[in-house]
Protein backbone atom coordinates (compact mmCIF):
# COMPACT_ATOMS: atom_id res chain seq x y z
CA UNK A 1 0.00 0.00 0.00
CA UNK A 2 1.33 3.40 -0.89
CA UNK A 3 1.31 5.60 2.55
CA UNK A 4 1.77 8.84 0.79
CA UNK A 5 -1.16 8.72 -1.07
CA UNK A 6 -3.38 7.71 1.71
CA UNK A 7 -1.88 10.16 4.05
CA UNK A 8 -4.45 13.67 3.82
CA UNK A 9 -1.72 16.31 4.17
CA UNK A 10 -4.58 17.94 6.60
CA UNK A 11 -3.35 18.11 10.19
CA UNK A 12 -6.35 16.57 11.46
CA UNK A 13 -6.13 13.70 9.24
CA UNK A 14 -2.33 13.52 10.60
CA UNK A 15 -2.89 13.89 13.95
CA UNK A 16 -5.18 11.21 13.93
CA UNK A 17 -3.28 8.86 12.27
CA UNK A 18 -0.54 9.35 14.60
CA UNK A 19 -3.24 8.12 17.28
CA UNK A 20 -4.18 5.30 15.69
CA UNK A 21 -0.41 4.24 14.47
CA UNK A 22 -0.05 4.43 18.94
CA UNK A 23 -2.93 2.73 19.46
CA UNK A 24 -2.15 0.20 17.63
CA UNK A 25 1.39 0.03 18.89
CA UNK A 26 0.27 -0.02 22.79
CA UNK A 27 -1.87 -2.75 21.94
CA UNK A 28 1.11 -4.86 20.89
CA UNK A 29 0.30 -4.48 16.88
CA UNK A 30 0.33 -2.61 13.65
CA UNK A 31 -2.53 -1.07 11.79
CA UNK A 32 -3.30 0.77 8.91
CA UNK A 33 -2.38 4.59 9.22
CA UNK A 34 -5.96 5.64 8.55
CA UNK A 35 -9.42 5.33 10.14
CA UNK A 36 -11.19 2.22 9.95
CA UNK A 37 -14.72 1.77 11.83
CA UNK A 38 -14.68 -2.01 11.41
CA UNK A 39 -13.46 -5.20 9.16
CA UNK A 40 -14.66 -7.32 6.73
CA UNK A 41 -13.12 -10.03 8.53
CA UNK A 42 -11.42 -10.95 11.67
CA UNK A 43 -8.59 -14.00 12.32
CA UNK A 44 -8.49 -14.19 16.02
CA UNK A 45 -6.55 -16.55 18.42
CA UNK A 46 -4.10 -18.16 15.67
CA UNK A 47 -0.65 -18.49 15.42
CA UNK A 48 0.15 -16.16 12.50
CA UNK A 49 3.59 -17.04 11.41
CA UNK A 50 3.88 -13.41 9.05
CA UNK A 51 7.10 -14.69 7.25
CA UNK A 52 7.99 -10.49 8.21
CA UNK A 53 11.37 -10.76 9.40
CA UNK A 54 10.42 -7.76 11.83
CA UNK A 55 7.39 -9.51 13.23
CA UNK A 56 7.27 -13.36 12.72
CA UNK A 57 4.47 -13.91 14.87
CA UNK A 58 1.05 -12.57 15.49
CA UNK A 59 -2.26 -13.57 17.29
CA UNK A 60 -4.28 -11.84 15.06
CA UNK A 61 -5.01 -10.03 11.62
CA UNK A 62 -7.84 -7.81 10.34
CA UNK A 63 -9.04 -7.49 6.75
CA UNK A 64 -10.39 -4.68 4.86
CA UNK A 65 -11.22 -4.45 1.12
CA UNK A 66 -9.14 -7.45 0.48
CA UNK A 67 -5.92 -6.13 2.53
CA UNK A 68 -4.46 -6.77 5.66
CA UNK A 69 -5.28 -3.46 8.11
CA UNK A 70 -3.52 -5.22 11.37
CA UNK A 71 -1.54 -7.48 12.30
CA UNK A 72 -0.82 -7.93 16.22
CA UNK A 73 -2.53 -9.35 19.35
CA UNK A 74 -6.08 -10.24 20.15
CA UNK A 75 -6.86 -7.33 22.26
CA UNK A 76 -5.28 -5.36 19.62
CA UNK A 77 -8.31 -6.73 16.99
CA UNK A 78 -10.86 -5.75 19.16
CA UNK A 79 -11.14 -2.16 17.74
CA UNK A 80 -11.75 -3.65 14.34
CA UNK A 81 -14.70 -5.80 15.09
CA UNK A 82 -17.90 -4.19 14.38
CA UNK A 83 -21.34 -5.60 13.72
CA UNK A 84 -21.08 -6.53 9.89
CA UNK A 85 -17.27 -7.80 10.57
CA UNK A 86 -16.83 -11.96 10.24
CA UNK A 87 -14.89 -13.82 12.93
CA UNK A 88 -13.11 -16.55 12.91
CA UNK A 89 -11.66 -18.12 16.35
CA UNK A 90 -9.06 -20.42 14.96
CA UNK A 91 -8.09 -22.05 18.77
CA UNK A 92 -4.11 -22.01 17.86
CA UNK A 93 -4.38 -22.66 14.40
CA UNK A 94 -1.30 -22.34 12.31
CA UNK A 95 -2.02 -19.51 9.93
CA UNK A 96 0.74 -18.19 6.87
CA UNK A 97 0.65 -16.46 3.76
CA UNK A 98 -0.77 -17.67 0.73
CA UNK A 99 1.71 -19.97 -1.35
CA UNK A 100 3.47 -19.36 -4.91
CA UNK A 101 4.14 -22.01 -7.10
CA UNK A 102 6.96 -20.22 -9.02
CA UNK A 103 6.77 -22.55 -12.53
CA UNK A 104 3.50 -24.60 -12.77
CA UNK A 105 2.08 -25.19 -16.42
CA UNK A 106 -1.41 -24.44 -15.21
CA UNK A 107 -3.44 -24.47 -18.44
CA UNK A 108 -1.85 -28.39 -18.87
CA UNK A 109 -4.76 -29.34 -16.43
CA UNK A 110 -6.21 -29.23 -19.80
CA UNK A 111 -5.00 -32.57 -20.22
CA UNK A 112 -6.42 -34.02 -16.90
CA UNK A 113 -9.48 -33.10 -18.34
CA UNK A 114 -9.65 -34.01 -22.17
CA UNK A 115 -6.81 -36.22 -22.97
CA UNK A 116 -5.90 -39.31 -21.46
CA UNK A 117 -3.92 -38.91 -18.21
CA UNK A 118 -1.14 -41.32 -17.36
CA UNK A 119 0.36 -39.16 -14.38
CA UNK A 120 0.41 -41.56 -11.05
CA UNK A 121 0.85 -44.54 -13.11
CA UNK A 122 3.97 -46.37 -12.60
CA UNK A 123 4.38 -49.53 -14.79
CA UNK A 124 3.54 -50.65 -18.63
CA UNK A 125 1.06 -52.99 -17.36
CA UNK A 126 -0.87 -49.67 -15.82
CA UNK A 127 0.03 -47.75 -19.10
CA UNK A 128 -1.50 -50.15 -21.52
CA UNK A 129 -4.45 -51.08 -19.29
CA UNK A 130 -5.10 -47.12 -19.30
CA UNK A 131 -4.97 -47.21 -22.76
CA UNK A 132 -7.01 -49.66 -23.43
CA UNK A 133 -9.83 -48.28 -21.55
CA UNK A 134 -9.60 -44.83 -22.96
CA UNK A 135 -10.22 -46.97 -26.47
CA UNK A 136 -13.09 -48.39 -25.49
CA UNK A 137 -14.71 -45.48 -23.69
CA UNK A 138 -13.87 -43.71 -27.18
CA UNK A 139 -14.62 -46.07 -29.88
CA UNK A 140 -14.80 -43.25 -32.78
CA UNK A 141 -11.67 -41.11 -31.82
CA UNK A 142 -8.99 -40.76 -34.28
CA UNK A 143 -6.18 -39.33 -32.81
CA UNK A 144 -5.29 -40.42 -28.90
CA UNK A 145 -3.41 -38.19 -27.23
CA UNK A 146 -1.85 -38.50 -23.32
CA UNK A 147 0.45 -37.75 -20.93
CA UNK A 148 1.97 -38.64 -17.87
CA UNK A 149 3.88 -42.01 -18.45
CA UNK A 150 7.71 -42.41 -16.80
CA UNK A 151 10.87 -42.51 -18.47
CA UNK A 152 12.52 -45.03 -15.76
CA UNK A 153 9.70 -47.74 -16.26
CA UNK A 154 12.15 -48.20 -19.46
CA UNK A 155 15.35 -48.38 -20.83
CA UNK A 156 17.49 -45.70 -22.01
CA UNK A 157 16.25 -45.86 -25.63
CA UNK A 158 12.57 -45.62 -23.86
CA UNK A 159 9.37 -47.34 -25.03
CA UNK A 160 8.89 -48.67 -27.91
CA UNK A 161 6.15 -48.69 -30.82
CA UNK A 162 5.02 -52.22 -30.65
CA UNK A 163 3.75 -51.75 -26.97
CA UNK A 164 1.31 -49.76 -28.54
CA UNK A 165 0.52 -51.16 -31.45
CA UNK A 166 -0.83 -53.97 -29.95
CA UNK A 167 -3.37 -52.50 -28.47
CA UNK A 168 -3.96 -49.61 -31.42
CA UNK A 169 -2.46 -50.54 -34.71
CA UNK A 170 -4.84 -47.89 -36.68
CA UNK A 171 -5.28 -45.22 -34.64
CA UNK A 172 -2.28 -43.04 -33.90
CA UNK A 173 -0.95 -42.29 -31.01
CA UNK A 174 0.97 -39.60 -28.96
CA UNK A 175 1.51 -40.00 -25.67
CA UNK A 176 4.19 -37.22 -23.60
CA UNK A 177 6.43 -38.18 -21.09
CA UNK A 178 5.54 -36.82 -17.45
CA UNK A 179 8.95 -34.60 -17.94
CA UNK A 180 7.29 -33.28 -21.45
CA UNK A 181 10.35 -33.95 -23.13
CA UNK A 182 9.88 -37.07 -24.66
CA UNK A 183 7.05 -38.39 -26.73
CA UNK A 184 6.39 -42.09 -27.52
CA UNK A 185 4.43 -43.06 -30.22
CA UNK A 186 3.00 -45.93 -32.41
CA UNK A 187 3.66 -47.43 -36.04
CA UNK A 188 0.79 -45.26 -37.32
CA UNK A 189 1.70 -42.13 -35.76
CA UNK A 190 5.12 -42.64 -37.26
CA UNK A 191 3.97 -43.72 -40.81
CA UNK A 192 1.70 -40.31 -40.55
CA UNK A 193 4.47 -38.06 -39.90
CA UNK A 194 6.75 -39.46 -42.18
CA UNK A 195 9.60 -40.62 -39.72
CA UNK A 196 11.20 -43.18 -41.27
CA UNK A 197 15.32 -44.70 -40.45
CA UNK A 198 16.44 -42.31 -43.27
CA UNK A 199 14.66 -39.22 -40.91
CA UNK A 200 17.71 -37.14 -39.94
CA UNK A 201 18.07 -36.52 -36.51
CA UNK A 202 16.81 -32.38 -35.66
CA UNK A 203 19.62 -30.45 -34.05
CA UNK A 204 17.96 -29.63 -31.10
CA UNK A 205 16.31 -33.91 -30.62
CA UNK A 206 16.98 -37.09 -31.10
CA UNK A 207 14.90 -40.05 -33.10
CA UNK A 208 15.71 -43.33 -30.52
CA UNK A 209 16.23 -46.58 -33.14
CA UNK A 210 16.72 -49.77 -33.43
CA UNK A 211 19.97 -50.77 -33.34
CA UNK A 212 19.95 -53.16 -35.96
CA UNK A 213 17.37 -51.76 -38.47
CA UNK A 214 17.99 -47.95 -37.41
CA UNK A 215 14.10 -47.94 -37.55
CA UNK A 216 12.40 -44.96 -35.68
CA UNK A 217 11.56 -47.37 -32.61
CA UNK A 218 8.73 -45.46 -31.03
CA UNK A 219 10.67 -42.71 -28.51
CA UNK A 220 10.92 -38.93 -29.78
CA UNK A 221 13.20 -36.93 -27.50
CA UNK A 222 13.24 -33.07 -27.30
CA UNK A 223 12.61 -31.31 -30.81
CA UNK A 224 12.41 -34.79 -32.96
CA UNK A 225 8.77 -34.00 -31.09
CA UNK A 226 8.40 -31.25 -33.45
CA UNK A 227 8.31 -33.86 -36.26
CA UNK A 228 4.56 -34.92 -34.95
CA UNK A 229 3.37 -31.10 -35.80
CA UNK A 230 2.07 -31.64 -38.80
CA UNK A 231 -0.32 -34.38 -37.68
CA UNK A 232 -1.33 -33.67 -34.08
CA UNK A 233 -5.18 -31.98 -33.70
CA UNK A 234 -5.78 -28.88 -33.25
CA UNK A 235 -5.27 -27.42 -29.68
CA UNK A 236 -7.76 -27.66 -27.41
CA UNK A 237 -10.62 -24.80 -27.63
CA UNK A 238 -10.42 -21.28 -25.65
CA UNK A 239 -13.62 -22.72 -23.56
CA UNK A 240 -11.75 -26.21 -22.83
CA UNK A 241 -8.97 -24.11 -21.44
CA UNK A 242 -11.51 -21.95 -19.37
CA UNK A 243 -12.92 -24.92 -17.98
CA UNK A 244 -9.80 -25.87 -17.29
CA UNK A 245 -8.00 -22.92 -15.58
CA UNK A 246 -11.09 -22.82 -13.04
CA UNK A 247 -10.72 -26.58 -12.21
CA UNK A 248 -6.82 -25.70 -11.72
CA UNK A 249 -7.46 -22.62 -9.26
CA UNK A 250 -10.16 -25.35 -6.86
CA UNK A 251 -7.24 -27.41 -7.11
CA UNK A 252 -4.34 -24.95 -6.19
CA UNK A 253 -6.82 -22.95 -3.00
CA UNK A 254 -7.09 -26.65 -1.52
CA UNK A 255 -3.76 -26.21 -1.05
CA UNK A 256 -3.39 -23.10 -0.12
CA UNK A 257 -1.62 -21.44 -3.87
CA UNK A 258 -2.88 -18.14 -4.07
CA UNK A 259 -0.08 -17.02 -7.00
CA UNK A 260 1.30 -19.10 -9.70
CA UNK A 261 4.27 -18.27 -12.29
CA UNK A 262 3.27 -19.82 -15.41
CA UNK A 263 6.52 -20.35 -18.12
CA UNK A 264 5.86 -20.85 -21.76
CA UNK A 265 2.85 -19.90 -23.53
CA UNK A 266 3.07 -18.44 -26.80
CA UNK A 267 0.28 -14.41 -27.16
CA UNK A 268 -1.41 -16.96 -30.21
CA UNK A 269 -2.00 -19.34 -28.36
CA UNK A 270 -5.62 -21.05 -26.94
CA UNK A 271 -4.36 -20.97 -23.58
CA UNK A 272 -3.36 -17.41 -23.90
CA UNK A 273 -6.83 -16.35 -25.10
CA UNK A 274 -8.37 -18.04 -22.45
CA UNK A 275 -6.51 -16.06 -19.47
CA UNK A 276 -7.20 -12.83 -21.17
CA UNK A 277 -10.86 -13.67 -21.78
CA UNK A 278 -11.26 -14.61 -17.85
CA UNK A 279 -9.42 -11.78 -17.07
CA UNK A 280 -11.37 -9.25 -18.98
CA UNK A 281 -14.49 -10.97 -17.64
CA UNK A 282 -13.40 -10.52 -13.76
CA UNK A 283 -13.38 -14.23 -13.52
CA UNK A 284 -9.75 -15.14 -12.69
CA UNK A 285 -9.31 -16.10 -9.07
CA UNK A 286 -5.55 -16.34 -8.24
CA UNK A 287 -2.71 -14.51 -9.23
CA UNK A 288 -0.96 -15.02 -12.60
CA UNK A 289 2.47 -14.67 -13.56
CA UNK A 290 3.21 -15.68 -17.11
CA UNK A 291 6.34 -16.28 -19.25
CA UNK A 292 6.29 -16.36 -22.87
CA UNK A 293 7.56 -18.65 -25.01
CA UNK A 294 10.59 -17.63 -26.74
CA UNK A 295 12.87 -19.14 -28.80
CA UNK A 296 16.65 -17.61 -29.00
CA UNK A 297 17.07 -17.56 -32.75
CA UNK A 298 13.89 -15.84 -33.06
CA UNK A 299 14.05 -13.24 -30.55
CA UNK A 300 14.37 -10.50 -32.67
CA UNK A 301 11.16 -11.38 -35.18
CA UNK A 302 9.10 -12.39 -31.56
CA UNK A 303 10.39 -9.50 -29.20
CA UNK A 304 8.33 -6.57 -30.31
CA UNK A 305 5.49 -8.52 -29.92
CA UNK A 306 6.17 -9.74 -26.45
CA UNK A 307 6.41 -5.83 -26.08
CA UNK A 308 3.28 -5.15 -27.58
CA UNK A 309 1.33 -8.03 -25.45
CA UNK A 310 3.21 -6.91 -21.90
CA UNK A 311 1.62 -3.50 -22.07
CA UNK A 312 -1.74 -4.87 -22.53
CA UNK A 313 -1.08 -7.24 -19.69
CA UNK A 314 -1.14 -4.85 -16.11
CA UNK A 315 -3.76 -5.85 -14.42
CA UNK A 316 -3.56 -7.31 -10.86
CA UNK A 317 -3.85 -10.77 -11.78
CA UNK A 318 -2.84 -11.29 -15.04
CA UNK A 319 0.94 -9.81 -16.02
CA UNK A 320 3.30 -10.98 -18.56
CA UNK A 321 6.52 -9.44 -17.40
CA UNK A 322 8.86 -12.68 -18.26
CA UNK A 323 10.42 -15.01 -21.55
CA UNK A 324 11.12 -18.35 -20.94
CA UNK A 325 14.05 -20.32 -23.01
CA UNK A 326 15.69 -23.76 -23.30
CA UNK A 327 18.98 -24.05 -22.70
CA UNK A 328 19.06 -28.08 -22.48
CA UNK A 329 16.84 -31.05 -22.32
CA UNK A 330 16.54 -33.47 -18.84
CA UNK A 331 18.84 -36.35 -17.41
CA UNK A 332 16.50 -39.16 -18.31
CA UNK A 333 16.10 -38.10 -21.79
CA UNK A 334 20.33 -38.24 -22.29
CA UNK A 335 19.49 -34.95 -23.50
CA UNK A 336 20.35 -32.47 -20.37
CA UNK A 337 23.93 -30.69 -21.32
CA UNK A 338 26.60 -32.07 -18.92
CA UNK A 339 30.30 -30.90 -18.62
CA UNK A 340 31.26 -34.78 -18.57
CA UNK A 341 29.94 -37.22 -20.99
CA UNK A 342 26.99 -39.14 -19.70
CA UNK A 343 28.02 -42.85 -18.21
CA UNK A 344 25.61 -44.81 -20.60
CA UNK A 345 26.79 -43.70 -23.69
CA UNK A 346 30.72 -43.15 -24.97
CA UNK A 347 31.26 -39.35 -25.69
CA UNK A 348 28.14 -38.01 -25.28
CA UNK A 349 27.80 -35.10 -22.93
CA UNK A 350 23.84 -33.96 -24.39
CA UNK A 351 22.14 -31.45 -26.31
CA UNK A 352 22.14 -28.05 -26.07
CA UNK A 353 19.41 -26.77 -27.50
CA UNK A 354 20.52 -23.31 -28.50
CA UNK A 355 24.46 -22.41 -29.08
CA UNK A 356 25.78 -19.74 -26.71
CA UNK A 357 26.42 -16.97 -28.56
CA UNK A 358 22.59 -17.25 -30.18
CA UNK A 359 21.12 -17.43 -26.50
CA UNK A 360 23.64 -14.34 -25.44
CA UNK A 361 22.53 -12.75 -28.42
CA UNK A 362 18.66 -13.39 -26.48
CA UNK A 363 19.40 -12.76 -23.38
CA UNK A 364 20.86 -8.96 -23.73
CA UNK A 365 17.78 -8.26 -25.98
CA UNK A 366 15.31 -9.26 -23.44
CA UNK A 367 17.03 -8.01 -20.39
CA UNK A 368 17.50 -4.34 -22.55
CA UNK A 369 13.75 -4.37 -23.31
CA UNK A 370 12.93 -5.31 -19.35
CA UNK A 371 11.93 -8.70 -19.31
CA UNK A 372 12.94 -11.18 -17.06
CA UNK A 373 14.19 -13.95 -18.18
CA UNK A 374 13.57 -17.65 -17.20
CA UNK A 375 15.55 -20.17 -18.20
CA UNK A 376 15.23 -24.01 -18.38
CA UNK A 377 18.49 -25.39 -17.36
CA UNK A 378 19.18 -28.81 -15.92
CA UNK A 379 23.34 -29.90 -17.13
CA UNK A 380 25.79 -28.40 -15.47
CA UNK A 381 27.41 -27.11 -18.33
CA UNK A 382 23.54 -25.65 -19.76
CA UNK A 383 23.54 -23.56 -16.26
CA UNK A 384 27.25 -22.13 -16.93
CA UNK A 385 25.97 -20.98 -19.91
CA UNK A 386 23.04 -19.52 -19.23
CA UNK A 387 25.38 -17.66 -16.34
CA UNK A 388 27.66 -16.40 -18.70
CA UNK A 389 24.84 -14.76 -20.80
CA UNK A 390 23.15 -13.34 -17.31
CA UNK A 391 26.76 -11.86 -16.63
CA UNK A 392 26.70 -10.25 -20.25
CA UNK A 393 23.52 -8.68 -20.19
CA UNK A 394 24.67 -7.19 -16.98
CA UNK A 395 27.74 -5.86 -18.58
CA UNK A 396 26.52 -4.72 -21.69
CA UNK A 397 23.11 -3.20 -20.45
CA UNK A 398 24.07 -2.02 -17.03
CA UNK A 399 20.91 -3.31 -15.67
CA UNK A 400 20.46 -4.20 -12.06
CA UNK A 401 17.90 -6.06 -9.94
CA UNK A 402 16.83 -7.80 -13.39
CA UNK A 403 15.96 -10.57 -11.29
CA UNK A 404 16.59 -13.45 -14.11
CA UNK A 405 16.01 -17.35 -13.75
CA UNK A 406 17.34 -20.44 -13.89
CA UNK A 407 14.77 -23.00 -12.95
CA UNK A 408 15.51 -27.02 -12.60
CA UNK A 409 19.01 -26.82 -11.89
CA UNK A 410 19.89 -30.81 -11.65
CA UNK A 411 23.87 -30.32 -11.51
CA UNK A 412 25.14 -27.20 -11.08
CA UNK A 413 29.16 -26.94 -10.30
CA UNK A 414 30.14 -25.05 -7.19
CA UNK A 415 31.91 -21.69 -8.37
CA UNK A 416 28.76 -21.76 -10.87
CA UNK A 417 26.29 -21.82 -7.10
CA UNK A 418 28.24 -18.87 -6.07
CA UNK A 419 27.56 -16.83 -9.42
CA UNK A 420 23.77 -17.12 -8.77
CA UNK A 421 24.49 -15.08 -5.63
CA UNK A 422 26.77 -12.61 -7.09
CA UNK A 423 24.74 -12.32 -10.38
CA UNK A 424 21.19 -11.73 -8.26
CA UNK A 425 20.14 -14.98 -10.46
CA UNK A 426 17.24 -16.15 -8.45
CA UNK A 427 17.33 -20.52 -8.15
CA UNK A 428 14.13 -21.94 -9.35
CA UNK A 429 13.71 -25.33 -7.40
CA UNK A 430 11.90 -28.23 -8.02
CA UNK A 431 12.22 -29.25 -4.64
CA UNK A 432 9.41 -31.58 -4.72
CA UNK A 433 12.61 -33.66 -6.52
CA UNK A 434 15.52 -33.46 -4.60
CA UNK A 435 15.35 -36.94 -3.26
CA UNK A 436 16.09 -40.82 -4.52
CA UNK A 437 13.18 -40.98 -5.67
CA UNK A 438 12.82 -45.08 -6.62
CA UNK A 439 13.47 -45.73 -9.96
CA UNK A 440 14.24 -42.11 -11.53
CA UNK A 441 17.46 -42.30 -8.98
CA UNK A 442 18.86 -45.54 -9.93
CA UNK A 443 18.54 -44.10 -14.13
CA UNK A 444 20.23 -41.06 -12.84
CA UNK A 445 23.04 -43.56 -11.42
CA UNK A 446 23.37 -45.13 -14.61
CA UNK A 447 23.50 -41.80 -16.64
CA UNK A 448 25.76 -40.09 -14.58
CA UNK A 449 27.52 -41.98 -12.11
CA UNK A 450 27.59 -42.34 -8.43
CA UNK A 451 29.35 -39.23 -7.75
CA UNK A 452 27.02 -37.12 -9.86
CA UNK A 453 24.00 -38.93 -8.71
CA UNK A 454 24.77 -38.32 -5.43
CA UNK A 455 24.98 -34.88 -6.00
CA UNK A 456 22.28 -33.41 -7.48
CA UNK A 457 20.15 -30.52 -7.11
CA UNK A 458 21.99 -28.50 -4.23
CA UNK A 459 19.57 -25.73 -2.23
CA UNK A 460 20.72 -25.09 0.91
CA UNK A 461 23.99 -23.90 -0.91
CA UNK A 462 22.14 -21.06 -2.60
CA UNK A 463 21.54 -19.78 0.89
CA UNK A 464 25.13 -19.72 1.70
CA UNK A 465 26.11 -18.13 -1.71
CA UNK A 466 23.45 -14.91 -1.02
CA UNK A 467 21.40 -16.27 -3.72
CA UNK A 468 17.33 -16.77 -3.54
CA UNK A 469 15.39 -19.73 -4.13
CA UNK A 470 12.01 -20.40 -4.87
CA UNK A 471 10.31 -23.65 -4.97
CA UNK A 472 7.63 -24.95 -7.80
CA UNK A 473 6.18 -27.98 -9.18
CA UNK A 474 6.50 -27.73 -12.85
CA UNK A 475 3.33 -29.56 -12.47
CA UNK A 476 2.00 -31.50 -14.39
CA UNK A 477 5.88 -33.07 -14.37
CA UNK A 478 5.20 -33.10 -10.29
CA UNK A 479 1.92 -35.19 -10.03
CA UNK A 480 1.55 -34.57 -6.50
CA UNK A 481 2.08 -30.97 -5.91
CA UNK A 482 1.01 -30.63 -3.28
CA UNK A 483 3.49 -27.84 -1.18
CA UNK A 484 3.55 -29.50 2.07
CA UNK A 485 5.38 -32.36 0.01
CA UNK A 486 8.12 -29.73 -0.66
CA UNK A 487 8.32 -28.83 2.48
CA UNK A 488 8.94 -31.60 4.20
CA UNK A 489 11.36 -33.07 1.08
CA UNK A 490 13.68 -30.03 1.66
CA UNK A 491 13.83 -30.68 5.08
CA UNK A 492 14.60 -34.20 4.49
CA UNK A 493 16.14 -34.71 1.24
CA UNK A 494 13.83 -38.55 1.72
CA UNK A 495 11.17 -39.62 -0.80
CA UNK A 496 7.82 -39.50 1.32
CA UNK A 497 7.40 -42.53 3.34
CA UNK A 498 10.83 -43.15 3.25
CA UNK A 499 12.75 -44.72 6.33
CA UNK A 500 16.13 -45.66 5.20
CA UNK A 501 18.50 -42.76 5.86
CA UNK A 502 20.56 -44.56 3.70
CA UNK A 503 18.77 -43.05 0.57
CA UNK A 504 19.05 -39.03 1.81
CA UNK A 505 19.57 -37.17 -1.23
CA UNK A 506 23.22 -35.08 -0.44
CA UNK A 507 21.89 -34.61 2.92
CA UNK A 508 24.18 -31.18 3.75
CA UNK A 509 21.78 -29.30 1.41
CA UNK A 510 19.06 -29.54 3.58
CA UNK A 511 17.09 -26.65 4.80
CA UNK A 512 14.67 -25.90 7.87
CA UNK A 513 11.13 -25.45 7.94
CA UNK A 514 11.49 -21.61 8.14
CA UNK A 515 13.67 -21.46 4.87
CA UNK A 516 11.04 -23.73 2.81
CA UNK A 517 8.12 -21.50 4.00
CA UNK A 518 9.82 -18.45 2.71
CA UNK A 519 10.76 -20.29 -0.49
CA UNK A 520 7.18 -20.85 -0.82
CA UNK A 521 5.72 -17.06 -0.10
CA UNK A 522 7.78 -14.00 0.35
CA UNK A 523 10.55 -15.13 -2.39
CA UNK A 524 8.07 -16.11 -5.05
CA UNK A 525 6.83 -13.14 -4.28
CA UNK A 526 10.26 -11.39 -4.77
CA UNK A 527 11.33 -13.30 -7.68
CA UNK A 528 7.97 -11.87 -9.68
CA UNK A 529 8.61 -8.31 -8.29
CA UNK A 530 5.26 -8.38 -6.11
CA UNK A 531 7.12 -8.34 -2.33
CA UNK A 532 5.56 -5.48 -1.81
CA UNK A 533 2.20 -6.65 -2.43
CA UNK A 534 2.42 -10.22 -1.19
CA UNK A 535 4.31 -13.14 0.47
CA UNK A 536 4.03 -12.17 3.82
CA UNK A 537 1.43 -10.92 5.99
CA UNK A 538 1.91 -7.26 6.77
CA UNK A 539 -0.58 -4.65 6.99
CA UNK A 540 -0.98 -3.19 3.23
CA UNK A 541 -0.49 -6.26 1.80
CA UNK A 542 -3.35 -8.47 0.12
CA UNK A 543 -4.96 -10.64 2.21
CA UNK A 544 -3.33 -13.59 0.72
CA UNK A 545 -3.78 -16.33 4.05
CA UNK A 546 -4.19 -19.85 4.74
CA UNK A 547 -4.71 -21.95 7.73
CA UNK A 548 -3.17 -25.47 8.50
CA UNK A 549 -4.37 -28.47 10.85
CA UNK A 550 -0.64 -28.37 12.29
CA UNK A 551 1.85 -26.01 13.30
CA UNK A 552 4.33 -26.54 10.56
CA UNK A 553 7.54 -25.79 13.31
CA UNK A 554 5.83 -27.61 15.46
CA UNK A 555 5.72 -31.25 14.21
CA UNK A 556 8.08 -33.89 13.60
CA UNK A 557 9.09 -33.39 9.39
CA UNK A 558 7.71 -36.40 8.82
CA UNK A 559 4.32 -35.09 9.69
CA UNK A 560 4.73 -32.42 7.32
CA UNK A 561 3.68 -34.06 3.98
CA UNK A 562 -0.05 -35.17 6.14
CA UNK A 563 -0.84 -31.19 6.74
CA UNK A 564 -4.02 -30.14 5.21
CA UNK A 565 -5.12 -26.81 4.14
CA UNK A 566 -8.44 -25.89 6.45
CA UNK A 567 -8.71 -22.07 4.69
CA UNK A 568 -7.66 -20.51 1.49
CA UNK A 569 -8.26 -16.29 1.36
CA UNK A 570 -7.41 -14.88 -1.76
CA UNK A 571 -7.40 -10.88 -1.50
CA UNK A 572 -9.85 -11.03 1.60
CA UNK A 573 -12.45 -13.78 -0.12
CA UNK A 574 -12.62 -17.18 1.15
CA UNK A 575 -11.79 -19.38 -2.15
CA UNK A 576 -11.55 -22.63 -0.32
CA UNK A 577 -12.74 -23.74 2.80
CA UNK A 578 -12.39 -27.28 4.24
CA UNK A 579 -15.34 -29.09 5.31
CA UNK A 580 -13.86 -29.92 8.94
CA UNK A 581 -13.32 -26.07 9.73
CA UNK A 582 -16.21 -24.67 11.77
CA UNK A 583 -17.83 -21.72 10.18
Amino acid sequence: MNIAKIISTSTASLLLSSLLVSAASAAGGSSAPFSIKSADLVIEDAKVYTVDKDKPWAEAIAIKNGEIVYVGTNNGVKKFKGEQTQVIDLDGKMVMPGMMDNHNHAHYFVREIFSLPLFGKSTLEEYQAALKAYLEEHPDIQFVQGMGWQAPVFGPTGPSKELLDELAPNVPVVLTSEDGHSAWVNSKALELAGITKETADPKDGLIERDPKTGEPSGTLREGAKDLLKPILPSDYTVEQYKEAIHGFEKKAASMGITEVHIPAISPDSNPYKAFKELEAANDLHMRYRLAFRGEAAEIDKQLPVFVQERAKNQGPLFQTNSVKLFMDGVVEGGTAWLNESYEHKDNFNGIAEVEPEVLNKAVVALDEAGFQVHVHSIGDKATSTVLDSFALAKKDNATDDARHAITHIQLVTPEDVKRFGELGVVADAQVFWHMEEKGYFEQSVEFLGDERAHHQYPLKSFMDAGAIFTNSSDYPVTVNWNPMQAIQIGVTRMEIGETDVNRTLWPEERVSVADMIKALTYNGAYANFMEQEVGSIEVGKKADIIVLDKNLLEIPASEISETKVLLTLFEGQVVYRDSSLKE
